[in-house]
């Protein structure tokens, strides 16, 4: 993914995205929409997306937001009377540098930000974890295959912590 240009950013209201993520949004802010509906007509269709300090700011500036989020791709756009409905799939975790402000909305200059390197042996130890009780839970929560699939495969603790939240 390339990263050397600016790109739109979206604040997020009380949600927060991991790589690996597809998640439908509801765009509403004119700064936000202006984002979404720049990233969607971009090549690569990229757009960053971090999480606001407090979800009832409801201009933030960059003091407000938090420095790491998602850089993802905009999958499926539908623009609305008043709002955007954007889904995106997140692809890796990134670090804000800078921020551009214009008139109609908010690009980012962005670096990636690897995971913490785990060490083995807690990865397994973790994904052993999650595995058993998710064997314990799946009669309960109608665990498929698939589901099982993705704790086998899981590679990181992030991983690992987004299958087991």
């Amino acid at each position: 993914m390339d990263l050397d240009k600016p790109v739109p950013l979206v604040p997020l209201m009380g949600t927060v995205l991991f790589p690996g993520m597809m998640a439908p949004l509801t765009v509403g802010r004119s700064t936000s929409m202006a984002a979404a509906l720049r990233a969607g007509r971009a090549p690569g269709g990229m757009l960053v997306m971090v999480a606001q300090r407090d979800a009832n700011t409801n201009s933030p500036g960059p003091a407000d937001l938090y420095s790491v989020g998602v850089v993802g791709r905009v999958c499926k756009l539908t623009r609305n009377e008043r709002s955007v409905d954007v889904l995106v799939e997140s692809v890796d975790r990134v670090r804000v540098k800078a921020f551009h402000i214009d008139e109609h909305c908010v690009e980012v200059e962005v670096e990636h930000c690897p995971e913490a390197v785990d060490t083995e042996l807690e990865v397994e130890a973790l994904q052993r974890s999650v595995m058993e009780l998710a064997t314990r839970v799946s009669p309960l929560a109608r665990v498929t295959g698939m589901d099982m699939t993705h704790v086998r495969a899981a590679s990181g603790m992030s991983q690992i912590y987004q299958l087991a939240t």
